[in-house]
């Protein structure tokens, strides 16, 4: 499976989650709150790789398994 994170406004969010929940279990894995499915961790590797991606050029994240597999 691949990873989307999206940030959305408040109005937009229903919607969003209205239609991915319209996919089956093997197709998409909703987790609405990282903090509640991931370890402390997890989280700080993720919070980690958003900041480094914040402030680099986009060429620091050209292959995604290699960000991936440090997850």
């Amino acid at each position: 499976m691949k990873t989307l994170t999206l940030e959305i406004n408040e109005q937009a969010y229903p919607q969003i989650i209205q239609f991915l929940r319209l996919l089956s279990e093997e197709q998409c894995r909703i987790i609405e709150d990282e903090e509640d499915t991931l370890t402390a961790d997890e989280i700080s590797r993720i919070h980690a790789i958003r900041a480094k991606q914040m402030t680099s050029k986009d060429s620091d994240f050209d292959d995604w398994a290699d960000i991936r597999d440090t997850l």
